[in-house]
């Protein structure tokens, strides 16, 4: 049984629910200690201003570069952004700063860094999150079924790099998933069908909606030598998840049942998610086919 999973059960042992803010505040003094040991650590001294540097650039703070031996005031630091409490979406927008920033420096300088943070997420209950390395860059990811985030999330994440604009929808997907900002859940799924919308129109080459795929998908996967039952599955997916589910319940309305405005559980989103990034693996290993013969 891993920290969490002691943690989580001690919780239910007992009967203890989540307070978020609480649970944030702790999640920040952790990060905060483990920033501050690292610093302290030869490593740290070494790589210490660069990461400051780097984060000063992508929180858009005021850090000051120290003169020689002379370090007087340093304007803002990581460590002055730590300390202070804030609430959970203004935290993890400065951990995402952070993190971004030690993906700038080299690996090997920042392994155990990066360690402990994750260290400190699995010590934290109702933080959901992971640290993945896409490429050069650290992401902070919603901690969802582990089987689909390796086999499907990721690779997607690694995949879109030759699809930016794309890849920017699904990151903002994930991020408010991350977060677990429930009022932007439906921004979410907007994302989601955006990023869709737009890697089918660059991979059919076509400038069709979404609604306007369902041949031209079909064609163009059986060009790629697909089974045809899987590209009625591919295209059903397709259809059903991002044309009539979003089209009813995203797109047209936000009206829930009696006249109440919709809601979704975070599992709802998670499985829309899921059900994009294997839509994105298929659809750019099969663009990555050479066409069938003509006959």
């Amino acid at each position: 049984m891993d920290d969490r999973e002691r943690i989580t059960a001690f919780y239910s042992r007992f009967g203890l629910s989540v307070d978020v803010a609480a649970e944030t505040n702790r999640f920040r003094t952790r990060l905060h200690s483990v920033w501050i040991d690292f610093i302290r650590t030869p490593a740290g001294q070494i790589v210490r201003d660069r990461i400051e540097s780097e984060f000063a650039m992508f929180n858009g703070s005021t850090f000051r570069q120290p003169s020689g031996y002379v370090y007087g005031d340093r304007g803002e630091t990581v460590s002055t952004w730590l300390e202070e409490s804030v609430p959970h979406d203004e935290l993890m927008r400065r951990f995402h700063a952070l993190l971004s920033a030690i993906s700038a420096v080299p690996e090997r300088a920042t392994l155990g860094l990066v360690a402990d943070f994750s260290r400190a997420i699995n010590l934290s209950p109702g933080i959901n999150l992971r640290i993945e390395k896409i490429g050069e860059t650290y992401e902070l990811l919603p901690a969802g079924a582990s089987l689909m985030d390796d086999g499907a999330v990721i690779p997607a994440l690694e995949w879109l790099h030759a699809y930016p604009g794309v890849r920017a929808e699904f990151g903002t997907a994930l991020k408010i998933l991350a977060h677990r900002d429930v009022d932007a859940y439906r921004q979410a799924q907007d994302s989601l069908r955006k990023a869709l919308e737009d890697l089918l129109k660059q991979l059919l080459d076509n400038n069709e909606p979404v609604e306007e795929q369902k041949r031209p998908l079909k064609e163009w996967l059986a060009t790629k030598r697909v089974h045809e039952e899987l590209r009625n599955t591919i295209v059903g997916v397709m259809d059903r998840v991002f044309k009539h589910y979003q089209n009813a319940s995203i797109k047209h309305s936000n009206d829930g049942g009696g006249g109440s405005q919709q809601g979704w559980a975070t599992f709802e989103v998670e499985y829309l998610v899921y059900q994009f990034a294997t839509l994105v693996r298929v659809l750019i290993e099969a663009s990555q086919r050479p066409n069938a013969p003509k006959e």
